[in-house]
């Protein structure tokens, strides 16, 4: 029978492997959580600012209420016309709501997948000098009744070599605070931009001279 002292304690190396995957799987068990937590959706923002940290998303202004008006400034984006066009959160919501449509569940997919997430619309709300994005997706899960999970992303424009860009300075999926893994970030500004957008608006992304936040609208300006 082996002694104690011929018994082999665990190597240097094997010990920290073990403490990293320890680290890696806490990790992704507490992000599954803060994901799947509900957040409220509110369609006005409350007489109290919530806390930073409170699981709420403040959707923009209905675009129902922008009239018509938004149509002849995307035209205006469209021709290539100079000068600015100034767009409220409604007048953008209207926009999207007229372009996009929310992903529709698929029945063979949801059945070769156990869990299957279908997509919203860009939901636009400007709050002091930033741009809010976000979008109201949904999780299908067999056996249970769809859930929403929400995406939303705080920041504004750069200008870099091929055009202007959306750049968040924080963002959340779900409860999970994004902006504190900076390299999700840019996946983030990525998932908003993959939709394919109208000609007008890669027009503008690329020859536009100002994208900004002014005064409770956003501010395109055309050369």
């Amino acid at each position: 029978m082996a002694s104690l002292a011929d018994r082999k304690s665990p190597g240097v190396t094997s010990v920290f492997i073990g403490a990293v995957l320890s680290i890696v799987v806490g990790g992704l068990l507490a992000a599954v959580h803060l994901v799947s937590l509900p957040v409220e959706v509110l369609r006005t923002a409350p007489k109290e600012a919530p806390d930073k940290e409170a699981r709420v998303f403040i959707a923009g202004q209905a675009g129902s209420s922008a009239g018509r008006a938004w149509q002849a400034k995307r035209d205006a984006l469209a021709a290539g016309t100079s000068g600015r066009q100034v767009f409220s959160e409604a007048e953008l919501n209207a926009w999207s709501e007229a372009t996009f449509e929310a992903a529709k569940l698929n029945k063979d997919d949801a059945a070769d997948r156990m869990v299957l997430v279908t997509g919203g619309i860009p939901d636009f709300r400007i709050d002091g000098s930033a741009l809010q994005l976000g979008m109201v997706n949904k999780v299908h899960l067999p056996g249970f009744a769809e859930a929403p999970l929400v995406l939303q992303a705080r920041g504004g424009f750069v200008r870099t070599n091929a055009g202007w860009t959306f750049a968040p300075t924080e963002a959340r999926l779900g409860a999970l605070p994004l902006h504190k893994i900076p390299a999700l970030l840019s996946l983030v500004a990525e998932r908003f931009v993959a939709k394919p957008f109208p000609a007008e608006v890669q027009r503008a992304l690329q020859n536009a001279h100002e994208i900004a936040v002014r005064e409770g609208s956003l501010v395109i300006g055309l050369p």
